[in-house]
């Protein structure tokens, strides 16, 4: 079966090129923000920032949705390495759910896509994303509760984690064995979240940063931190470790929340 996953975009998943000319909307900046599915996004004026581009990379389709208003200008879609041109709001009524691109045809395998924002025009200066959504072919997903007994927490010790599997430890990490040919980690992101590192099988990824300064985000529903996909069919073991050391000058970003981790399993995959 085919399943579809959504990547919020304050995921640590998501590349802002540069970080510093993207914003997340605000009710100050944005009266309808509201009428967004999310209640938020991250948005890029050319006007102030420039050329400014968001990458992701994946296995599968894909599709990517922000707002289309009448401040849509231009951008470009760079998938694999061809570019196609979009001309933004044409006319009509804004859309706050809008397909930006979709695609459905692309061989199973790892994909990269890169937006750009690339108006000149000054009314219409404006990219925003709210999400996108990719969709991977597998037999079955099992969902493990932050509460299962098959999640290892470290340090053990009273208080280091608390309710909905949080810590502001630097030493907390978060294991589990499963079996599949994917793994995707979700919790909780805020202005005090930490970056964090992921190990499968032993392979460490690079700190992942939160994408977000939001105290509160209007709408802080269960994120997707980190996904991997496209192993072979076996046992397999995940690491999630908190890395505030790598947060910069925002001393308060010191948190790590978990709130679950979807195992993929697929019987056609080559077992080990």
């Amino acid at each position: 079966m085919l399943v579809n996953t959504t990547v919020s975009h304050i995921s640590p998943l998501l590349n802002y090129i540069p970080r510093s000319a993207w914003y997340e909307a605000t009710l100050a900046s944005d009266p309808n923000l509201l009428s967004y599915p999310n209640v938020s996004y991250h948005a890029t004026n050319s006007t102030t920032s420039g050329r400014a581009s968001v990458s992701f990379s994946w296995y599968g389709t894909g599709e990517v949705f922000g707002g289309y208003r009448s401040f849509l200008g231009p951008y470009t879609v760079t998938l694999d390495g061809d570019t196609t041109t979009y001309d933004g709001y044409t006319g009509g009524p804004d859309q706050y759910e809008y397909q930006l691109y979709g695609i459905s045809d692309l061989p199973v395998g790892k994909h990269h896509i890169s937006i750009a924002n690339t108006g000149t025009d000054p009314a219409r200066p404006v990219l925003d994303l709210d999400y996108l959504v990719f969709e991977g072919k597998t037999d079955s997903t099992t969902t493990v509760d932050h509460t299962s007994n098959q999640c290892v927490w470290i340090p053990h010790s009273t208080g280091a984690w608390v309710i909905d599997d949080t810590t502001s430890l630097a030493s907390g990490m978060m294991g589990m064995n499963f079996t599949g040919t994917g793994v995707a980690v979700y919790g909780s992101l805020d202005a005090h979240s930490a970056p964090f590192s992921v190990s499968v099988d032993g392979a460490p990824s690079p700190p992942l940063t939160p994408n977000t300064a939001m105290v509160n985000p209007y709408a802080n529903a269960s994120t997707l931190l980190y996904v991997k996909t496209g192993l072979l069919q076996g046992s397999h073991e995940v690491w999630v470790a908190n890395d505030p050391a790598t947060s910069g000058p925002n001393a308060t970003a010191t948190k790590l929340s978990i709130s679950s981790v979807v195992v993929f399993s697929d019987a056609d995959a080559s077992t080990q």
